[in-house]
């Protein structure tokens, strides 16, 4: 009887604990790892907008300002070339120092300074522009538009001189984007004429990759003209680029061959003279 009781004591504990291991529902107090945090999602790198190329916008002014110039006529005329100028050097002011048209955009600026003071002393005269010969201090620069030439006939060396002048601005500025010369009209894209009434014009490259712009007579009684562009090294030892045109002492329906570079001065050829 005891050993009955015993047994009974016995399997009640075992019954008693297991009840208490296992409830009849899971507890609502479970233990819980903390949630791994999210991703955050990373905001995108704003990109900066910016207003179009400097450069492009800066050769964009430059050639407003040349083809006003060939029009201009009274001093509110040329006020608007002065600011074209103005626009077109702060544009390349802003070539950043890592574009790749950032030599290109240096070298103009010299250019586009010497144009733009044309065009300021021109305000106070009115009138198209007279282009005299060249002083040693304005050596290098092209002429915005010619006045009176050696010819009966000064439109049409007008004409001459201005195309030319054009030329070699579109091969200043084909240089800058393509880091050469282009060798024909159609390669620098111009929307020149190759020919008029008056004159012939090409342009082209040679072995020592310097720019020409020719303009040869198809009428007696006119010269004919050749431009060129090149680099030089300044004191600092850095490339600045020069340019010339020369014009036939007589008239001639051959341009003057290529001007050369003596030092850092462009030569006319001999029975030819500089504007």
């Amino acid at each position: 009887m005891k050993t009955r009781l015993t047994t009974l004591i016995q399997l009640g504990t075992i019954a008693a604990l297991a009840g208490a291991c296992t409830p009849d529902q899971p507890s609502s107090k479970t233990s819980e790892l903390p949630a791994p945090p999210e991703p955050v999602a990373s905001s995108p790198s704003p990109v900066p907008t910016v207003p179009g190329d400097p450069f492009t916008k800066g050769v964009d002014k430059a050639a407003s300002a040349t083809s006003l110039a060939q029009s201009a006529q009274t001093a509110d005329d040329w006020r608007l070339v002065v600011t074209q100028w103005q626009r077109a050097i702060e544009f390349m002011k802003a070539v950043s120092p890592t574009s790749s048209n950032h030599a290109a955009a240096q070298k103009l600026l010299a250019t586009y300074h010497q144009n733009l003071a044309r065009a300021q002393q021109q305000t106070k005269r009115g009138g198209p522009l007279q282009v005299p010969i060249a002083s040693k201090a304005d050596e290098g620069g092209i002429p915005l538009i010619a006045g009176a030439q050696p010819s009966d006939r000064p439109d049409a060396s007008k004409e001459a001189v201005t195309t030319v002048s054009a030329l070699l601005q579109q091969q200043l500025e084909f240089f800058g984007k393509q880091k050469r010369y282009a060798n024909t009209l159609a390669e620098l894209g111009s929307s020149t004429l190759a020919e008029t009434s008056s004159y012939l014009y090409t342009t082209s490259v040679t072995k020592s990759k310097q720019a020409l712009a020719t303009a040869s007579a198809r009428q007696d009684g006119l010269p004919s003209y050749t431009g060129t562009t090149l680099a030089v090294k300044d004191d600092q030892n850095n490339d600045s680029t020069v340019t010339a045109i020369c014009f036939t002492n007589q008239p001639s329906r051959t341009p003057p061959p290529a001007p050369q570079l003596v030092g850092k001065e462009i030569r006319c050829p001999a029975n030819t003279t500089k504007l």
